[in-house]
Parts: C-alpha cells; structure tokens; sequence
C-alpha cells in the first residue's frame, strides 16, 4: 500500500474532475509503482487500491472484440447469451476474478481482471437439452495474458457436429465401459457444416482403462482430410480391453469452424465417439 492513503485520494479526485492524468512522484520503496518508473500513475493507484479491497486485479488491459462463427457476429446466428467461465492453467482452479461482458446486439465483449495463463470456456445453448449436442456452439481457448501485446481480440465460436452414423450425437451415450458395439465395414456419415470446405477424421486405436497397462493410445489407425461428409472403412476386430475413437473436424480458410462432442448419460462429454469392432 502507499505510505500515505491520502495520495490515492487525491490523485483519483484530480482525475475524475479535469480529467488530467496526474502521476504522484514516489520512492522506489513504495508497494503499487507497478512498471519501476518511480512514480505512480492513475491507473496503478486503483489497482494497489483494489488489492487492498481483496478485488485482485489484473495490471493487463481487458480483452475486447468479438465472438463470431465463420466471420459472423453470434447474434445474427443467435440471441442466446454465452456462458463463459475461466481457469487457471496452472493450478487447474476455476479462475473467480475474471469479469466478463456481451452484446447480443453487435456480439461484442470485454473480459476484465485476467493474469498468467488462462483457459477460457465459451458456449452457446441454442440446441437440445445439453450444450454439448451437436448445432451448439462452443470454444476453449487458451491465452498467456502476460505475454500479450495485442488485447483486441476477435474469437471464433465452434459449431457441434451432427453425427448421423454410426451413432447419432442428438442422444447421449454409455460411458464406458460398456463401448458401443458396431460391425465391420464401419460407415461414418455427418451433416455437412455451413462454410466448411473440408472435414477432417481421425481413427486411433486405444487401450482401455481396464487394459493391465491402463489406458493409452496404440495406434492411428486412420488420419485423413475429405470434402464428402461420409467415409466407409474396414476395421479390425477389437481385442479384449481395447477399442477405437473416432473423431471430425470442420475447416475453412478461417480455420476449424466444427467439432464433434459427445454427451455421456451420466453426465460429462467428450471430444470423440469410442466404440469396438466385434465382428
């Protein structure tokens, strides 16, 4: 804190009533010169104010910009607003003292009061009864708040992925185990993505949980760029304690602009749909 609390307030006074920006001069000994220029601006008095408050800013200006899917402002694609939420990646907590705004006019945001390293979780629930069904759209992200120098940022919402076959994602699944079971030649069908020009699957073989060496990947069994929404494959019968995991995403010059998710029945999701060969 300052050596004098009356510094502070009339250095916040002087601002609010000529809207000067004053620095009050200081020795290098006094807690909130945040930059070591020896003299404490505005800005780092109400920042030493508010940890002093217990509010733990962030020195960093808040990001701002836009949440859009496929270059398009969220609001022409829905009114819905955003449940976003923080953690932080170092310690794996929930992130508390993030402070985040929308329009679902313009679909502009701000997020205030971020530091160090940041996941970021943004979804829009516009489809069936769980966000993670697919014509929802969702992002994570991560940002190192730190080393930004560029705080305009516009972020691009992901869509859901309808998977047709072999399983539809419009219904949950088992969480495994037991695997879904299916024969082969497996036949993976999607309904297209609007502005995808290329989908990308990815087949791995992995091992279960209950494999004796715990559970891993084995193998890719498939990795491959299409235009068609539909792949037909051939696939070994599975072994005893392993299974195969399947995934797509959706891609334009923007980048990927679709994902699958699935939706377990007793709650939680996933990125792929796992499933066994057994004939």
């Amino acid at each position: 804190m300052f050596s004098k609390i009356n510094g502070f307030k009339q250095i916040f006074t002087i601002q609010l009533i000529f809207g000067l920006f004053f620095t009050f001069h200081a020795n290098a000994s006094v807690v909130g010169d945040i930059d070591g220029d020896g003299k404490i601006t505005l800005k780092e008095a109400i920042y030493a104010l508010q940890v002093v408050a217990g509010i733990k800013p962030s020195p960093h200006p808040p990001i701002t910009g836009y949440l859009q899917h496929n270059g398009i402002p969220m609001p022409q694609l829905t009114y819905a607003m955003p449940l976003i939420w923080f953690r932080n990646e170092v310690t794996g907590q929930v992130y508390e003292d993030a402070i985040a705004s929308y329009s679902n006019i313009d679909g502009s945001y701000e997020i205030k009061n971020l530091t160090g390293t940041i996941g970021i979780s943004i979804s829009f629930h516009v489809n069936g009864s769980f966000s993670t069904f697919p014509g929802n759209y969702r992002k994570w992200t991560t940002m190192n708040i730190d080393s930004m120098t560029d705080f305009n940022l516009n972020i691009e919402i992901e869509k859901i992925i309808h998977l047709i076959k072999p399983f539809d994602n419009n219904n949950v699944v088992v969480y495994h185990p037991p695997y879904s079971e299916h024969d082969s030649p497996v036949i993976f069908q999607w309904e297209p993505v609007t502005g995808a020009t290329t989908y990308k699957i990815n087949i791995k073989k992995t091992r279960d949980a209950e494999h004796p060496e715990g559970y891993g990947y084995i193998s890719t069994v498939i990795s491959q760029t299409l235009q068609s929404t539909e792949y037909s494959l051939n696939l070994e019968t599975s072994e005893q304690y392993e299974h195969y995991e399947f995934s797509v995403t959706a891609s334009n010059s923007l980048g990927v602009i679709g994902f699958l998710m699935t939706t377990f029945n007793g709650g939680g999701h996933g990125w792929d749909y796992r499933f066994k060969i057994v004939n």
